[in-house]
Protein backbone atom coordinates (compact mmCIF):
# COMPACT_ATOMS: atom_id res chain seq x y z
CA UNK A 1 0.00 0.00 0.00
CA UNK A 2 1.14 3.64 -0.41
CA UNK A 3 2.68 4.90 2.76
CA UNK A 4 4.19 7.97 4.36
CA UNK A 5 6.57 8.52 7.25
CA UNK A 6 7.53 11.68 9.01
CA UNK A 7 10.74 12.18 10.95
CA UNK A 8 10.55 15.17 13.23
CA UNK A 9 13.29 14.96 15.81
CA UNK A 10 16.66 16.26 14.60
CA UNK A 11 16.17 16.47 10.86
CA UNK A 12 12.48 17.49 10.72
CA UNK A 13 12.34 15.94 7.26
CA UNK A 14 9.08 14.32 6.15
CA UNK A 15 8.90 11.48 3.64
CA UNK A 16 5.96 10.76 1.35
CA UNK A 17 6.06 7.50 -0.63
CA UNK A 18 3.88 6.67 -3.64
CA UNK A 19 4.13 3.03 -4.73
CA UNK A 20 2.17 -0.21 -5.20
CA UNK A 21 -0.13 1.27 -7.85
CA UNK A 22 -2.95 -1.27 -7.70
CA UNK A 23 -6.03 0.43 -6.24
CA UNK A 24 -7.80 3.65 -7.19
CA UNK A 25 -10.18 5.61 -4.98
CA UNK A 26 -11.87 6.96 -8.18
CA UNK A 27 -13.65 9.77 -6.36
CA UNK A 28 -11.42 12.79 -5.76
CA UNK A 29 -10.46 12.87 -2.10
CA UNK A 30 -8.41 15.14 0.10
CA UNK A 31 -6.20 12.91 2.21
CA UNK A 32 -3.40 13.29 4.71
CA UNK A 33 0.19 12.42 3.85
CA UNK A 34 -0.08 9.12 5.78
CA UNK A 35 -3.33 7.94 4.16
CA UNK A 36 -3.86 4.56 2.48
CA UNK A 37 -5.88 6.34 -0.24
CA UNK A 38 -3.12 8.32 -1.93
CA UNK A 39 -3.97 6.94 -5.41
CA UNK A 40 -6.97 8.50 -7.06
CA UNK A 41 -6.78 6.88 -10.51
CA UNK A 42 -4.35 4.33 -11.93
CA UNK A 43 -4.63 4.25 -15.73
CA UNK A 44 -2.00 1.58 -16.20
CA UNK A 45 -1.99 -2.21 -16.71
CA UNK A 46 0.00 -2.74 -13.53
CA UNK A 47 -1.52 -6.22 -13.11
CA UNK A 48 1.00 -7.33 -15.75
CA UNK A 49 3.60 -7.36 -12.97
CA UNK A 50 2.05 -10.58 -11.65
CA UNK A 51 2.62 -12.26 -15.01
CA UNK A 52 6.09 -10.84 -15.67
CA UNK A 53 9.02 -13.04 -16.67
CA UNK A 54 11.43 -10.13 -17.22
CA UNK A 55 13.81 -9.24 -14.35
CA UNK A 56 13.58 -5.50 -15.06
CA UNK A 57 9.99 -5.60 -13.83
CA UNK A 58 11.09 -6.86 -10.48
CA UNK A 59 12.12 -4.81 -7.46
CA UNK A 60 13.66 -7.56 -5.37
CA UNK A 61 10.18 -8.87 -4.73
CA UNK A 62 9.02 -6.09 -2.41
CA UNK A 63 7.31 -3.55 -4.67
CA UNK A 64 4.70 -4.97 -7.04
CA UNK A 65 2.46 -2.99 -9.37
CA UNK A 66 4.67 -0.46 -11.20
CA UNK A 67 3.20 2.13 -13.57
CA UNK A 68 3.45 0.76 -17.12
CA UNK A 69 2.69 1.88 -20.65
CA UNK A 70 -0.53 0.61 -22.19
CA UNK A 71 -0.75 -2.48 -24.37
CA UNK A 72 -1.75 -1.74 -27.98
CA UNK A 73 -5.20 -1.43 -29.50
CA UNK A 74 -6.44 -2.37 -32.98
CA UNK A 75 -9.13 -0.65 -35.05
CA UNK A 76 -11.39 -2.73 -37.28
CA UNK A 77 -13.26 -0.81 -39.96
CA UNK A 78 -16.71 -2.08 -40.94
CA UNK A 79 -18.33 -1.55 -44.37
CA UNK A 80 -19.87 1.85 -44.97
CA UNK A 81 -23.44 2.03 -43.72
CA UNK A 82 -22.95 -0.66 -41.08
CA UNK A 83 -23.54 1.69 -38.16
CA UNK A 84 -21.96 1.02 -34.78
CA UNK A 85 -21.82 -2.33 -32.93
CA UNK A 86 -24.58 -2.82 -30.34
CA UNK A 87 -24.34 -6.53 -29.45
CA UNK A 88 -21.55 -9.11 -29.17
CA UNK A 89 -21.22 -12.89 -28.83
CA UNK A 90 -18.46 -15.49 -28.65
CA UNK A 91 -18.45 -17.97 -31.58
CA UNK A 92 -18.72 -21.73 -31.15
CA UNK A 93 -16.10 -22.32 -33.84
CA UNK A 94 -13.00 -20.68 -35.27
CA UNK A 95 -14.03 -20.84 -38.93
CA UNK A 96 -12.35 -18.08 -40.99
CA UNK A 97 -10.30 -17.19 -37.86
CA UNK A 98 -13.39 -15.66 -36.24
CA UNK A 99 -13.12 -14.64 -32.58
CA UNK A 100 -16.29 -12.56 -32.04
CA UNK A 101 -19.75 -11.96 -33.51
CA UNK A 102 -21.23 -8.47 -33.58
CA UNK A 103 -24.59 -6.95 -34.53
CA UNK A 104 -24.78 -3.31 -35.55
CA UNK A 105 -27.24 -0.46 -35.16
CA UNK A 106 -28.51 -0.96 -38.72
CA UNK A 107 -29.20 -4.68 -38.22
CA UNK A 108 -26.10 -6.20 -39.82
CA UNK A 109 -24.25 -9.20 -38.35
CA UNK A 110 -20.53 -9.94 -38.78
CA UNK A 111 -18.01 -12.48 -37.58
CA UNK A 112 -14.71 -10.71 -36.89
CA UNK A 113 -11.17 -11.99 -36.82
CA UNK A 114 -8.38 -10.20 -34.97
CA UNK A 115 -7.71 -7.97 -37.97
CA UNK A 116 -10.99 -7.59 -39.88
CA UNK A 117 -14.23 -9.16 -41.09
CA UNK A 118 -14.10 -12.95 -41.17
CA UNK A 119 -17.68 -13.52 -42.36
CA UNK A 120 -20.54 -11.23 -43.35
CA UNK A 121 -23.83 -12.80 -42.26
CA UNK A 122 -25.91 -10.11 -43.93
CA UNK A 123 -28.80 -8.13 -42.49
CA UNK A 124 -31.71 -10.08 -40.98
CA UNK A 125 -33.72 -6.83 -40.65
CA UNK A 126 -33.21 -3.13 -41.33
CA UNK A 127 -33.29 -1.38 -37.97
CA UNK A 128 -34.49 2.21 -37.66
CA UNK A 129 -35.79 2.17 -34.06
CA UNK A 130 -34.65 0.57 -30.78
CA UNK A 131 -31.25 0.15 -32.39
CA UNK A 132 -29.37 -0.21 -29.07
CA UNK A 133 -31.58 -3.07 -27.83
CA UNK A 134 -30.44 -5.94 -30.05
CA UNK A 135 -29.44 -9.29 -28.54
CA UNK A 136 -27.25 -11.96 -30.16
CA UNK A 137 -27.68 -15.47 -28.79
CA UNK A 138 -26.69 -19.07 -29.62
CA UNK A 139 -28.87 -22.17 -29.55
CA UNK A 140 -28.74 -25.55 -31.36
CA UNK A 141 -25.86 -24.39 -33.58
CA UNK A 142 -27.60 -21.22 -34.72
CA UNK A 143 -27.07 -17.48 -34.27
CA UNK A 144 -30.22 -15.69 -33.09
CA UNK A 145 -30.90 -11.99 -33.76
CA UNK A 146 -33.49 -10.46 -31.43
CA UNK A 147 -34.75 -6.87 -31.41
CA UNK A 148 -37.94 -5.53 -29.75
CA UNK A 149 -38.89 -3.47 -32.81
CA UNK A 150 -39.78 -6.74 -34.58
CA UNK A 151 -42.54 -9.33 -34.15
CA UNK A 152 -40.23 -12.22 -35.07
CA UNK A 153 -36.77 -13.38 -34.08
CA UNK A 154 -34.28 -14.48 -36.74
CA UNK A 155 -31.70 -17.24 -36.92
CA UNK A 156 -28.95 -18.54 -39.21
CA UNK A 157 -26.56 -21.51 -38.89
CA UNK A 158 -23.18 -20.60 -37.42
CA UNK A 159 -21.54 -22.55 -40.23
CA UNK A 160 -23.51 -20.77 -42.96
CA UNK A 161 -21.61 -19.08 -45.76
CA UNK A 162 -24.74 -17.26 -46.93
CA UNK A 163 -26.74 -14.26 -45.75
CA UNK A 164 -30.29 -15.67 -45.64
CA UNK A 165 -31.94 -15.65 -42.21
CA UNK A 166 -34.99 -17.66 -41.11
CA UNK A 167 -37.71 -15.97 -39.09
CA UNK A 168 -39.48 -17.44 -36.06
CA UNK A 169 -42.84 -15.74 -35.51
CA UNK A 170 -45.25 -15.65 -32.57
CA UNK A 171 -43.83 -12.64 -30.75
CA UNK A 172 -45.19 -9.21 -29.89
CA UNK A 173 -41.95 -7.38 -29.02
CA UNK A 174 -39.15 -9.87 -28.23
CA UNK A 175 -36.16 -8.83 -26.16
CA UNK A 176 -33.19 -10.73 -24.73
CA UNK A 177 -32.36 -14.32 -25.63
CA UNK A 178 -30.74 -16.90 -23.42
CA UNK A 179 -29.87 -20.60 -23.47
CA UNK A 180 -30.38 -22.52 -20.23
CA UNK A 181 -30.17 -26.31 -20.02
CA UNK A 182 -31.72 -27.56 -23.29
CA UNK A 183 -34.12 -24.65 -23.72
CA UNK A 184 -34.09 -21.15 -25.18
CA UNK A 185 -35.70 -18.23 -23.33
CA UNK A 186 -37.00 -14.98 -24.83
CA UNK A 187 -38.74 -12.10 -23.02
CA UNK A 188 -41.88 -10.72 -24.65
CA UNK A 189 -45.06 -8.71 -24.07
CA UNK A 190 -48.27 -10.57 -23.34
CA UNK A 191 -50.17 -8.43 -25.85
CA UNK A 192 -49.50 -5.54 -28.20
CA UNK A 193 -51.62 -3.29 -25.97
CA UNK A 194 -49.35 -4.04 -23.03
CA UNK A 195 -46.54 -1.44 -22.96
CA UNK A 196 -44.38 -3.64 -20.73
CA UNK A 197 -42.57 -6.94 -21.15
CA UNK A 198 -43.86 -9.40 -18.53
CA UNK A 199 -43.47 -12.84 -20.20
CA UNK A 200 -40.56 -15.21 -20.71
CA UNK A 201 -41.30 -17.71 -23.48
CA UNK A 202 -39.54 -21.08 -23.47
CA UNK A 203 -38.54 -22.90 -26.67
CA UNK A 204 -37.27 -26.43 -27.16
CA UNK A 205 -34.73 -27.74 -29.65
CA UNK A 206 -37.40 -27.92 -32.36
CA UNK A 207 -37.98 -24.16 -31.84
CA UNK A 208 -41.55 -24.77 -30.72
CA UNK A 209 -42.78 -22.99 -27.60
CA UNK A 210 -43.02 -25.41 -24.67
CA UNK A 211 -43.74 -23.10 -21.73
CA UNK A 212 -43.61 -19.60 -20.27
CA UNK A 213 -43.20 -17.56 -17.09
CA UNK A 214 -45.51 -14.61 -16.40
CA UNK A 215 -44.02 -12.34 -13.72
CA UNK A 216 -47.07 -10.08 -13.55
CA UNK A 217 -49.09 -7.85 -15.86
CA UNK A 218 -47.53 -4.60 -14.64
CA UNK A 219 -43.95 -5.87 -14.46
CA UNK A 220 -41.28 -4.95 -17.03
CA UNK A 221 -38.32 -7.33 -17.55
CA UNK A 222 -34.91 -5.61 -17.62
CA UNK A 223 -32.63 -8.64 -18.02
CA UNK A 224 -32.44 -12.44 -18.02
CA UNK A 225 -29.22 -14.08 -16.80
CA UNK A 226 -27.98 -17.66 -16.50
CA UNK A 227 -26.55 -18.18 -13.00
CA UNK A 228 -23.87 -20.84 -13.52
CA UNK A 229 -26.43 -23.23 -15.10
CA UNK A 230 -28.13 -23.54 -11.69
CA UNK A 231 -31.13 -21.27 -12.25
CA UNK A 232 -32.24 -18.21 -14.17
CA UNK A 233 -32.11 -14.69 -12.73
CA UNK A 234 -34.79 -12.33 -14.03
CA UNK A 235 -34.50 -8.60 -13.28
CA UNK A 236 -37.77 -6.64 -13.45
CA UNK A 237 -39.56 -3.65 -12.01
CA UNK A 238 -43.06 -2.27 -11.81
CA UNK A 239 -44.08 -0.19 -14.79
CA UNK A 240 -41.56 2.68 -15.07
CA UNK A 241 -40.69 2.42 -11.35
CA UNK A 242 -36.96 1.84 -11.69
CA UNK A 243 -36.30 2.64 -8.03
CA UNK A 244 -38.08 -0.60 -7.08
CA UNK A 245 -36.44 -3.39 -9.01
CA UNK A 246 -36.62 -7.06 -8.15
CA UNK A 247 -34.59 -10.20 -8.80
CA UNK A 248 -36.73 -13.24 -9.60
CA UNK A 249 -35.00 -16.61 -9.22
CA UNK A 250 -36.49 -19.28 -11.50
CA UNK A 251 -35.41 -22.87 -12.07
CA UNK A 252 -36.33 -22.59 -15.76
CA UNK A 253 -39.00 -25.25 -15.55
CA UNK A 254 -42.30 -24.72 -17.27
CA UNK A 255 -44.07 -23.93 -14.00
CA UNK A 256 -45.32 -20.39 -14.12
CA UNK A 257 -43.72 -19.12 -10.94
CA UNK A 258 -40.27 -18.15 -9.55
CA UNK A 259 -39.07 -19.82 -6.37
CA UNK A 260 -37.63 -16.68 -4.74
CA UNK A 261 -37.82 -12.87 -5.11
CA UNK A 262 -35.30 -10.30 -3.83
CA UNK A 263 -35.70 -6.53 -3.92
CA UNK A 264 -32.57 -4.84 -5.30
CA UNK A 265 -30.85 -2.14 -3.20
CA UNK A 266 -30.45 0.21 -6.17
CA UNK A 267 -30.88 0.43 -9.94
CA UNK A 268 -29.63 -2.59 -11.87
CA UNK A 269 -26.57 -1.96 -14.08
CA UNK A 270 -25.55 -5.50 -14.98
CA UNK A 271 -24.23 -8.78 -13.66
CA UNK A 272 -21.38 -11.19 -14.21
CA UNK A 273 -20.56 -14.81 -13.46
CA UNK A 274 -17.11 -14.63 -11.92
CA UNK A 275 -15.00 -17.24 -10.15
CA UNK A 276 -17.97 -19.59 -9.90
CA UNK A 277 -20.07 -16.94 -8.16
CA UNK A 278 -22.79 -14.58 -9.38
CA UNK A 279 -22.26 -10.84 -8.85
CA UNK A 280 -24.71 -8.05 -9.51
CA UNK A 281 -23.86 -4.38 -10.06
CA UNK A 282 -26.37 -1.76 -8.94
CA UNK A 283 -26.28 2.01 -9.16
CA UNK A 284 -27.10 4.04 -6.08
CA UNK A 285 -26.57 7.77 -6.40
CA UNK A 286 -23.26 8.44 -8.16
CA UNK A 287 -21.64 5.15 -7.18
CA UNK A 288 -21.77 1.47 -8.12
CA UNK A 289 -22.38 -1.19 -5.47
CA UNK A 290 -21.34 -4.80 -6.07
CA UNK A 291 -23.27 -7.63 -4.42
CA UNK A 292 -22.79 -11.38 -4.47
CA UNK A 293 -25.81 -13.64 -4.67
CA UNK A 294 -25.05 -15.82 -1.65
CA UNK A 295 -27.71 -18.48 -1.28
CA UNK A 296 -30.96 -16.58 -1.66
CA UNK A 297 -29.74 -13.21 -0.40
CA UNK A 298 -27.40 -10.42 -1.52
CA UNK A 299 -24.11 -9.77 0.26
CA UNK A 300 -22.35 -6.43 -0.26
CA UNK A 301 -18.84 -7.01 -1.63
CA UNK A 302 -17.53 -3.58 -2.57
CA UNK A 303 -18.42 0.01 -3.46
CA UNK A 304 -16.91 1.86 -6.43
CA UNK A 305 -17.40 5.56 -5.60
CA UNK A 306 -17.90 8.08 -8.40
CA UNK A 307 -18.26 5.24 -10.93
CA UNK A 308 -21.45 4.81 -12.96
CA UNK A 309 -21.51 2.12 -15.66
CA UNK A 310 -22.79 3.31 -19.02
CA UNK A 311 -26.33 1.96 -19.59
CA UNK A 312 -26.80 2.70 -23.31
CA UNK A 313 -26.62 -0.95 -24.41
CA UNK A 314 -28.36 -3.98 -22.91
CA UNK A 315 -26.93 -5.17 -19.56
CA UNK A 316 -25.05 -8.19 -20.95
CA UNK A 317 -22.85 -5.88 -23.03
CA UNK A 318 -21.96 -3.43 -20.24
CA UNK A 319 -19.72 -5.71 -18.16
CA UNK A 320 -17.35 -8.47 -19.26
CA UNK A 321 -14.97 -10.80 -17.43
CA UNK A 322 -12.20 -13.31 -17.85
CA UNK A 323 -10.44 -15.20 -15.07
CA UNK A 324 -10.23 -12.93 -12.03
CA UNK A 325 -10.67 -9.74 -14.06
CA UNK A 326 -13.92 -7.79 -14.53
CA UNK A 327 -13.93 -5.00 -17.13
CA UNK A 328 -16.52 -2.29 -17.75
CA UNK A 329 -16.64 1.23 -19.21
CA UNK A 330 -17.06 4.30 -17.03
CA UNK A 331 -16.81 8.07 -17.35
CA UNK A 332 -14.99 10.39 -14.94
CA UNK A 333 -16.40 13.75 -15.90
CA UNK A 334 -14.28 15.89 -13.60
CA UNK A 335 -11.13 14.49 -15.26
CA UNK A 336 -12.75 14.65 -18.71
CA UNK A 337 -11.89 11.05 -19.55
CA UNK A 338 -13.55 7.76 -20.49
CA UNK A 339 -12.06 4.61 -19.00
CA UNK A 340 -12.10 0.87 -19.37
CA UNK A 341 -12.03 -0.05 -15.70
CA UNK A 342 -10.36 -3.30 -14.66
CA UNK A 343 -11.51 -4.68 -11.33
CA UNK A 344 -10.45 -7.75 -9.35
CA UNK A 345 -12.93 -8.45 -6.56
CA UNK A 346 -10.75 -10.93 -4.70
CA UNK A 347 -7.52 -8.91 -4.67
CA UNK A 348 -9.21 -5.49 -4.62
CA UNK A 349 -7.33 -4.22 -7.65
CA UNK A 350 -8.96 -1.22 -9.33
CA UNK A 351 -7.20 0.34 -12.32
CA UNK A 352 -7.88 1.10 -15.96
CA UNK A 353 -6.87 -0.59 -19.21
CA UNK A 354 -7.39 2.46 -21.36
CA UNK A 355 -8.49 6.09 -21.22
CA UNK A 356 -9.49 8.75 -23.71
CA UNK A 357 -11.18 12.13 -23.68
CA UNK A 358 -14.97 12.47 -23.60
CA UNK A 359 -15.41 12.73 -27.38
CA UNK A 360 -16.45 9.08 -27.77
CA UNK A 361 -18.10 7.50 -24.74
CA UNK A 362 -17.45 3.76 -24.50
CA UNK A 363 -20.81 1.98 -24.65
CA UNK A 364 -20.13 -1.75 -24.80
CA UNK A 365 -17.40 -4.32 -23.99
CA UNK A 366 -16.78 -8.00 -24.68
CA UNK A 367 -13.82 -10.19 -23.69
CA UNK A 368 -12.31 -12.84 -25.97
CA UNK A 369 -9.38 -15.17 -26.25
CA UNK A 370 -7.91 -14.82 -29.72
CA UNK A 371 -6.63 -17.83 -31.63
CA UNK A 372 -3.21 -17.43 -29.98
CA UNK A 373 -4.95 -17.46 -26.56
CA UNK A 374 -4.19 -13.80 -25.88
CA UNK A 375 -6.84 -12.11 -23.74
CA UNK A 376 -8.42 -9.14 -25.56
CA UNK A 377 -11.33 -6.78 -24.95
CA UNK A 378 -13.50 -5.43 -27.78
CA UNK A 379 -15.19 -2.07 -27.19
CA UNK A 380 -16.86 0.74 -29.09
CA UNK A 381 -18.85 3.97 -28.88
CA UNK A 382 -21.52 5.15 -31.32
CA UNK A 383 -18.78 5.94 -33.83
CA UNK A 384 -20.07 4.60 -37.15
CA UNK A 385 -18.39 1.67 -38.91
CA UNK A 386 -15.69 1.06 -36.29
CA UNK A 387 -14.90 -1.28 -33.44
CA UNK A 388 -11.73 -1.52 -31.36
CA UNK A 389 -10.01 -4.23 -29.40
CA UNK A 390 -7.20 -3.96 -26.90
CA UNK A 391 -4.70 -6.54 -25.72
CA UNK A 392 -5.15 -7.20 -21.99
CA UNK A 393 -2.85 -10.12 -21.31
CA UNK A 394 -0.43 -11.74 -23.80
CA UNK A 395 -0.38 -15.51 -23.59
CA UNK A 396 3.34 -15.81 -24.31
CA UNK A 397 4.61 -13.87 -21.28
CA UNK A 398 5.90 -10.32 -21.22
CA UNK A 399 9.52 -11.11 -22.06
CA UNK A 400 8.62 -13.15 -25.16
CA UNK A 401 5.88 -10.68 -26.08
CA UNK A 402 8.27 -7.70 -26.09
CA UNK A 403 10.87 -9.63 -28.05
CA UNK A 404 8.34 -10.66 -30.72
CA UNK A 405 6.51 -7.31 -31.04
CA UNK A 406 9.45 -4.89 -30.78
CA UNK A 407 8.33 -1.29 -31.30
CA UNK A 408 4.69 -2.41 -31.42
CA UNK A 409 4.73 -3.74 -27.86
CA UNK A 410 3.14 -0.72 -26.17
CA UNK A 411 0.99 2.29 -26.92
CA UNK A 412 0.76 5.79 -25.53
CA UNK A 413 -2.56 7.14 -24.26
CA UNK A 414 -3.52 10.84 -24.52
CA UNK A 415 -3.90 11.43 -20.78
CA UNK A 416 -1.65 10.87 -17.73
CA UNK A 417 -1.52 7.27 -16.55
CA UNK A 418 -1.64 8.22 -12.86
CA UNK A 419 -3.49 10.77 -10.73
CA UNK A 420 -2.98 11.07 -7.00
CA UNK A 421 -5.55 12.38 -4.59
CA UNK A 422 -5.04 15.83 -3.09
CA UNK A 423 -2.50 15.34 -0.30
CA UNK A 424 -2.88 17.84 2.54
CA UNK A 425 0.14 18.49 4.76
CA UNK A 426 -1.90 20.83 7.02
CA UNK A 427 0.97 23.32 7.10
CA UNK A 428 3.37 24.95 4.67
CA UNK A 429 6.14 22.62 3.46
CA UNK A 430 8.91 22.70 0.90
CA UNK A 431 9.69 19.70 -1.29
CA UNK A 432 13.47 19.46 -1.25
CA UNK A 433 14.11 16.26 -3.12
CA UNK A 434 12.36 13.49 -5.08
CA UNK A 435 13.77 10.00 -5.64
CA UNK A 436 12.29 8.04 -8.56
CA UNK A 437 12.73 4.27 -8.99
CA UNK A 438 11.91 2.86 -12.41
CA UNK A 439 13.97 -0.11 -13.64
CA UNK A 440 15.49 0.38 -17.12
CA UNK A 441 15.88 4.00 -18.21
CA UNK A 442 14.01 5.24 -21.30
CA UNK A 443 15.74 5.21 -24.68
CA UNK A 444 15.47 7.60 -27.62
CA UNK A 445 12.59 10.04 -27.22
CA UNK A 446 10.81 7.90 -24.64
CA UNK A 447 10.42 9.40 -21.19
CA UNK A 448 8.54 9.43 -17.89
CA UNK A 449 7.23 12.78 -16.65
CA UNK A 450 6.32 13.29 -12.99
CA UNK A 451 4.10 16.35 -12.49
CA UNK A 452 4.19 17.89 -9.02
CA UNK A 453 1.32 20.34 -8.55
CA UNK A 454 1.22 22.36 -5.33
CA UNK A 455 -0.78 25.26 -3.93
CA UNK A 456 0.19 27.48 -0.98
CA UNK A 457 -3.08 28.55 0.59
CA UNK A 458 -1.25 30.08 3.55
CA UNK A 459 0.17 32.60 1.09
CA UNK A 460 -3.20 33.27 -0.51
CA UNK A 461 -2.72 31.08 -3.60
CA UNK A 462 -5.81 29.55 -5.22
CA UNK A 463 -4.26 27.79 -8.23
CA UNK A 464 -1.72 24.98 -8.28
CA UNK A 465 1.86 25.63 -9.37
CA UNK A 466 3.41 22.85 -11.43
CA UNK A 467 6.91 21.45 -11.69
CA UNK A 468 7.82 18.63 -14.09
CA UNK A 469 10.49 16.06 -13.28
CA UNK A 470 11.57 14.13 -16.38
CA UNK A 471 13.22 10.72 -16.57
CA UNK A 472 14.79 10.36 -20.04
CA UNK A 473 17.75 8.71 -21.74
CA UNK A 474 20.17 11.03 -19.94
CA UNK A 475 19.36 9.41 -16.60
CA UNK A 476 20.86 6.17 -15.38
CA UNK A 477 19.08 2.85 -14.97
CA UNK A 478 17.00 2.00 -11.92
CA UNK A 479 16.67 5.36 -10.15
CA UNK A 480 17.30 9.09 -10.26
CA UNK A 481 17.53 11.73 -7.54
CA UNK A 482 15.99 15.15 -8.28
CA UNK A 483 17.74 17.58 -5.92
CA UNK A 484 16.69 21.12 -5.03
CA UNK A 485 13.08 20.81 -6.18
CA UNK A 486 12.00 23.81 -4.09
CA UNK A 487 8.22 23.60 -4.61
CA UNK A 488 6.28 25.03 -1.63
CA UNK A 489 2.70 24.81 -0.43
CA UNK A 490 0.31 22.90 1.81
CA UNK A 491 -1.63 20.75 -0.70
CA UNK A 492 -0.04 18.48 -3.33
CA UNK A 493 -1.23 16.57 -6.39
CA UNK A 494 0.98 14.17 -8.38
CA UNK A 495 0.45 13.00 -11.96
CA UNK A 496 2.58 10.70 -14.10
CA UNK A 497 2.75 10.46 -17.89
CA UNK A 498 4.72 7.98 -20.01
CA UNK A 499 5.82 8.80 -23.55
CA UNK A 500 6.58 5.70 -25.62
CA UNK A 501 7.38 4.95 -29.25
CA UNK A 502 6.04 1.45 -28.68
CA UNK A 503 9.22 -0.12 -27.35
CA UNK A 504 9.32 1.45 -23.85
CA UNK A 505 7.19 -0.20 -21.20
CA UNK A 506 7.74 2.41 -18.51
CA UNK A 507 7.85 0.75 -15.12
CA UNK A 508 7.87 3.58 -12.57
CA UNK A 509 7.89 1.69 -9.28
CA UNK A 510 8.16 4.28 -6.56
CA UNK A 511 8.22 8.02 -5.96
CA UNK A 512 9.80 9.17 -2.70
CA UNK A 513 9.19 12.83 -1.82
CA UNK A 514 11.28 14.51 0.91
CA UNK A 515 9.84 17.68 2.41
CA UNK A 516 10.56 20.05 5.29
CA UNK A 517 8.12 22.21 7.25
CA UNK A 518 8.18 25.98 6.76
CA UNK A 519 7.34 28.67 9.23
Amino acid sequence: MPRAKRKTAKSEVGILVLDNFSRSSFVKREVSFDSDLLHRLVLSPTYLFKFADNPSFLDYGDKPYPLLSHLPSTTINLPSGSGYPTAYMTPSNANDNRIIYIATSTGRVFALSQTGIARNFGQPVILTTLQNETTLAKFIGKIFFINPSQTSIYHIDETSTGTSWTSLSGFVSPKFGLTFSVYFYVADKSASANPFRNLIKVYGTSLSQVGSLDIGQNKDIQDIVNNNNRFLVVIANDANVFTEQYMFLWDGSHQNRPFHIIRLPGIYSGSVVYGGAFFIFVRYGNSTYIYELAGYSLRLIDVLPNIVINETFLPQYRITSYGNLIIFPATLKDLNINCLILYNIFEKETMALYASDLANTIYGVWSVLDLSKNFRVFYNSNEANKIYHRLVLPNEGMNSYEASQGTNSFQQVPVPIYYSNVINFFRRVMIRRVDAFYGNKPTGTNKIDIFLRMVDEFQGETTFNEQVLTIDNQKMDNYHVFDSVGLTGNRLEVQVSITTDGSFRGGLKRIVIYYVPLA
